[in-house]
């Protein structure tokens, strides 16, 4: 049976995971948007995932656990493993 500390950190594995997924998609979708509004949400809602990642990373530290990835600030990993700098920062 789980302990409520080990629900917490696979919550939060799931919040790294999950909101990883999300900032990926969104690197991926963003060259495409050129109409202002929209590319302008689209940067908005990737800082969320950026934000909401970088919590669950440092709670996850915090309980002595390591995330399912590393977060690379500055840089986005497509699901193929290739980096590449964020200029839309």
């Amino acid at each position: 049976m789980d302990t409520p500390s080990n629900d917490n950190q696979n919550l939060l594995e799931a919040v790294v995971q999950n909101t990883e997924m999300g900032k990926n998609t969104l690197e991926q979708i963003l060259p495409m948007a050129q109409e202002g509004l929209f590319r302008a949400e689209l940067l908005r809602q990737r800082n969320i995932y950026r934000e909401l990642n970088q919590d669950a990373h440092t709670a996850l530290a915090a309980g002595g656990r390591a995330g399912p990835g590393p977060e690379h600030h500055g840089q986005a990993q497509h699901q193929n493993g290739h980096q590449h700098e964020d200029h839309d920062r």
